[in-house]
């Protein structure tokens, strides 16, 4: 076996060592698995070296997550550290680079984005940086491509350590607090007190516009692909019935749902990472940080939850934005109360039946109680989770993204979700498939309705527990929440919706229906997603909040609406 040197690739966040090593290895990032670790830890291989992406970390010496992964891998054997400097904020990446010093490790260098610094007027003298610092100093940018060069610098010999001060190195740079006067002119629209609230809210709605509306045309393709799958297999009528559905409504049925989320998820992807590579996610999180700050949220919270109102699962992937992996779970756990679309025709469905004129003040309602829903438990979970520090967003300056970056990471992103999704979500529906069909292809017979039927008593203090309909929809609601329309109407067949409950607290139990389906257990997607990114703690602790929360809160609305209604 060859023997790998190992290089650690060392920075504050958003300097770009994924970019740089992405670069030098000329491939995509792979996420390591190493044990114990619970952030991402991306590598690549190039010759006979090893490059690891640690997480970005401030400092040495701060107790959070990131920082303890950092320090747990350079105490283990590591020939190289690459401390990667962002060349137009020096002075705070410096300070961790004079922590780094003390560690005893061969060292290299290397400022990035070193065009920016030059276009913003900032005069470093590198050669003085270099005979302080003991060690070899590299300018690089998206647009200078001097591979070779970091490469051949690559010097395992350890760093003679000095006492330095970071007076001393700043003494090397002209004007470190020079900004671009563009970022800073643009700042001053962006970061408005109301147009920065509004330019904002408007980003997110085009964000969400091209992740949902953009994506829509190839899921119907691929939809429409399926079917004809679907078709195929119904023509062959050698197979056995039972193995015909198993592989109509079981395989081809997971299949299909996996791969309709593909162009959805790479829109939303390379839209994250061309905010991210232009500097305005940054922006977005700063201006959302001081509202989240209330609910013990931090900024780009704000941004996934937002997405959850569209889809739960592509908001649950756009939590790899968050620096944090404790801030992370948190708003994991919380997304899923965020009404997302497939839920809407449940809504509308209902509403229009009961409501008539006040269904759109009934489903805005139904929004309502899950925002507030979320915002308690979040500060309940806060101190569950014990997490009381600091975070600080870096406000890095505006520049044009690399779009050959921002495909290379949107690519990455979706080739991870297909290698992780396909096992389970197929297995799970197999699953759900077996119940609504056996013992023997019966819908009258199947264990789901007997299911169904036994249960019902649990859900009569809420107020549906009596409609068999709506009790037997709420298994197939995991499979998608659509399904629910498709299963009531499919029992009640020509009866109107209406005719499900028919006495003075019709309105209410249509309600506490609606209100238990937004708060309930998410489709396997989006537990899929939590499973894959959290692991099973989390995911068990989601789906134990989304199985007692709708049961209180709808137990709650609908003993008081019955009192309020009948004095």
């Amino acid at each position: 076996l060859m023997k790998y040197n190992e290089i650690v690739f060392v920075g504050v966040p958003n300097v770009g060592k994924s970019t740089l090593i992405n670069r030098l290895a000329n491939t995509n990032l792979a996420v390591g698995n190493y044990p114990g670790v619970s952030v991402d830890i991306s590598e690549a291989f190039i010759n006979n070296f090893h490059l690891i992406d640690l997480p970005g970390i401030n400092d040495l010496d701060h107790p959070s997550n990131e920082e303890l992964i950092t320090k747990s891998f350079l105490n283990n054997k590591i020939d190289l550290i690459v401390n990667v400097l962002d060349a137009t904020n020096l002075e705070k990446n410096l300070k961790l680079t004079l922590s780094l010093r003390k560690l005893n490790i061969p060292m290299l260098i290397i400022f990035n984005l070193y065009d920016l610094a030059l276009k913003q007027k900032i005069n470093i003298n590198i050669k003085s940086l270099e005979l302080l610092l003991n060690t070899k100093i590299i300018c690089c940018s998206y647009k200078i491509n001097n591979n070779k060069q970091i490469i051949d610098a690559f010097n395992f010999n350890p760093v003679i350590y000095n006492y330095l001060t970071i007076d001393q190195l700043l003494s090397c740079i002209d004007d470190p607090y020079l900004r671009n006067n563009i970022s800073i002119k643009l700042d001053k629209v962006f970061l408005n007190k109301y147009l920065g609230i509004l330019i904002m809210l408007s980003v997110i709605g085009l964000l969400l516009f091209t992740v949902f509306i953009g994506s829509k045309p190839m899921i119907i393709i691929i939809d429409y692909f399926f079917d004809i799958i679907n078709n195929y297999i119904y023509q062959l009528k050698w197979l056995p019935s039972i193995l015909t559905d198993m592989l109509s409504n079981g395989i081809v049925l997971s299949l299909g749902a996996i791969l309709s989320f593909i162009p959805m998820l790479f829109i939303l992807y390379f839209d994250l990472a061309l905010l991210e590579e232009s500097g305005y996610l940054s922006r977005i999180a700063f201006l959302s940080d001081g509202l989240m700050r209330k609910v013990c949220l931090c900024g780009r919270s704000f941004v996934c939850l937002m997405m959850g109102f569209g889809c739960n699962v592509p908001a649950i992937y756009a939590l790899r934005t968050l620096d944090n992996h404790l801030q992370r779970r948190l708003t994991a756990i919380l997304i899923p109360f965020m009404s997302c679309a497939a839920r809407l025709p449940v809504y509308m469905l209902f509403s229009l039946a009961f409501f008539e004129d006040q269904a759109i003040e009934a489903i805005v309602l139904l929004y309502l109680i899950g925002i507030v829903v979320a915002l308690l438990l979040a500060m309940l979970l806060h101190h569950y989770i014990k997490d009381d520090k600091i975070y600080v967003e870096e406000l890095v300056p505006y520049h044009i993204p690399n779009i050959k970056i921002v495909m290379k990471k949107a690519n990455q992103q979706v080739k991870a979700y297909i290698k992780k999704a396909t096992g389970i979500i197929m297995l799970t529906m197999i699953i759900m498939w077996g119940i609504a069909y056996l013992p023997d292809g019966s819908d009258e017979n199947s264990y789901l309705r007997k299911a169904a039927e036994a249960s019902s008593f649990i859900f009569e203090p809420l107020g549906f527990g009596e409609c068999e309909a709506c009790i037997l929809a709420l298994p197939t609601s995991i499979i998608a929440k659509e399904n629910v329309i498709g299963v009531i109407k499919q029992n009640i067949g020509t009866k109107e919706i209406k005719s499900l409950w028919e006495d003075d607290l019709a309105k209410l139990r249509a309600f506490c229906y609606m209100c238990f389906i937004s708060l309930s257990m998410p489709c396997i997607m989006t537990m899929q997603a939590l499973y894959k990114e959290y692991g099973l703690k989390i995911l068990m602790l989601s789906i134990l909040s989304m199985v007692v929360i709708p049961y209180v809160v709808t137990l709650i609305i609908f003993n008081i609406g019955k009192l309020i209604i009948t004095i």
